[in-house]
């Protein structure tokens, strides 16, 4: 009201004040003509030239304030009838109150729209769990799908944070819409719309499974490899019942119970039965059975001090016709051939051992080395001789405890290798180069021959010789040639499992197992 009066007052004061000038020069006012302006007029215009500078300076000030007048007064008209008095929602609401839940609804959809992005991944996982859920009911046995589950479970936490982040978003900013609205009293189609959660984008806490009660694949592919192993082990037994320590059987028995008791939690907490489990019967009842089948006897491995006597009473592996050695019998030392080496006697624990823990054992017959590596594996070398690129590698060698393996790692001209015996995995005892062409004895993919089967049964004292000559190897076992290599050396590579920093030199190492190296000689040709 005050800007209008304003608008339209000072105008109006220009008009009346060029209106009484105008009068006062047109009818010559004797008071206009004595006033001090227009004696100042007269005497720069003389009297007509003032009167008429009056005359026109006042109609200007009246034409310019009634025209300024009229411009105000129509401009104030304009915003009273199309400005916050003019036209108006059925609420009553006019421009600026519409303008600002306008701005709302805005901020509802964009939040809307970001929310809706994020949910679309969880809902997808939502969806994969679902179905790998109803399949494993049908198949609660089946790894594979525990697995794919454990895995979609595992993406669940960080995907539900970012949807409650953006879902938190949105429903603030339809609450802030809500009240507008409501201050208002006006209507808003977007409200309605965005009042509660789409029900497919609804998802509640419970969605995300947490780490402890998901399905434990990994103890279980480790508890299942691990009976699969004790699994060959106490076939060995039964076929050998004194063929083993006392000991040893003990910590398979034990080792079997523990494995039993895990699968068997987890088949109870999440109807799993792993293949293994009826692969044994109950640990009491197997040590029962061995139990029977071992004579009352103590096994001669039982004595540490007698391991230098235990010979295997199967019959050995070697293609010659001599009679095999009596199970009293002390298996005789080989003495080095023509050229040989003896590299057990020159052998310094402190020095020489790279991993793991050794033993150099003295006796009546010679020095004899231990790998002490059932929980680890264990590795020495030789700094010399330097092997060239023709020699020969004899040794005659126990297993004492373990089904791992026993390796060579040998050198031919700019290469290196390991010859790994009795390796491999669940898929039984492997033995051979590695790695070829990049791949190791367990590769599915491995791409030469290599041998299978067992080399090293427990406590059978086997006769090994390794000829490499250029880029060819050949390797005897018990007189008899089980394995031959003679390739491209390009195709050979050296695991960093099997390296150290001594390159060209002779390293024999062994894992989880205890090996008993009897003799072991080098041969230079």
């Amino acid at each position: 009201v005050l800007l209008a009066l304003f608008a339209f007052l000072w105008p109006a004061f220009f008009f009346l004040f060029g209106m009484l000038m105008y009068a006062g020069a047109w009818f010559e006012w004797q008071w206009f003509f004595r006033s001090r302006t227009m004696r100042h007029a007269r005497g720069m215009f003389g009297d007509s030239g003032a009167r008429s500078f009056y005359l026109i300076f006042g109609r200007v000030l009246m034409v310019g304030g009634a025209m300024f007048s009229l411009g105000s007064s129509l401009l104030i008209a304009s915003g009273i009838m199309f400005g916050d008095a003019g036209p108006r929602n059925a609420a009553g609401n006019g421009p600026p109150a519409r303008q600002r839940i306008r701005v709302a609804e805005q901020s509802v959809e964009q939040t809307r729209q970001l929310f809706e992005q994020n949910a679309r991944p969880l809902a997808e996982l939502a969806r994969q769990m679902s179905d790998l859920r109803q399949r494993i009911e049908r198949s609660p046995n089946d790894l594979k799908l525990r697995e794919e589950l454990t895995r979609v479970e595992s993406r669940t936490p960080k995907l539900y944070a970012d949807y409650r982040l953006f879902r938190d978003q949105w429903r603030q900013q339809v609450e802030r819409l809500r009240v507008a609205v409501d201050a208002e009293g006006a209507d808003s189609n977007v409200l309605d719309e965005n009042r509660e959660t789409p029900p497919e984008l609804d998802f509640p806490g419970s969605i995300v499974v947490a780490e402890a009660d998901r399905f434990p694949v990994a103890e279980v592919r480790q508890a299942t490899g691990k009976l699969a192993n004790a699994r060959r082990m106490v076939e060995r037994i039964q076929a050998e019942p004194n063929g083993m320590p006392a000991a040893a059987r003990a910590r398979v028995l034990q080792d079997v119970a523990q494995q039993r008791d895990l699968l068997l939690s987890v088949e109870q907490r999440f109807g799993f039965r792993s293949p293994e489990l009826d692969a044994f019967p109950a640990p009491e009842q197997l040590a029962t059975q061995i139990a029977q089948r071992v004579d009352n006897r103590p096994s001669r491995l039982d004595n540490p001090n007698a391991v230098e006597s235990v010979a295997d009473s199967r019959p050995s592996r070697s293609s010659t016709t001599e009679p095999p050695i009596a199970p009293s019998a002390t298996p005789p030392r080989k003495p080095p051939g023509r050229g040989g080496v003896s590299l057990l006697a020159r052998f310094d624990p402190e020095v020489q051992t790279l991993k793991g823990r050794v033993t150099l054992e003295q006796s009546t017959d010679g020095p004899a080395l231990i790998t002490e590596s059932l929980a680890e594996h264990s590795l020495v070398y030789w700094k010399s001789p330097v092997l060239p690129p023709r020699y020969e590698i004899e040794a005659d060698i126990t297993r004492l405890e373990g089904d791992g393996a026993l390796f060579l790692v040998l050198t031919f001209p700019g290469r290196a290798a390991a010859l790994v015996l009795d390796g491999g995995d669940e898929l039984g005892p492997r033995s051979g180069l590695v790695a070829v062409d990049r791949q190791v004895l367990s590769s599915p993919n491995y791409p030469t021959q290599l041998v299978n089967g067992e080399q090293f049964p427990t406590g059978q004292s086997v006769h090994i010789l390794c000829s490499v000559e250029g880029p060819r190897l050949k390797l005897h076992i018990n007189g008899q040639q089980v394995y031959q290599w003679e390739d491209a050396l390009g195709r050979l590579s050296l695991p960093p499992f099997y390296r150290s920093e001594h390159r060209a030199r002779l390293h024999i190492g062994s894992f989880q197992s205890r090996f008993r190296i009897e003799s072991l000689t080098v041969r230079l040709n």
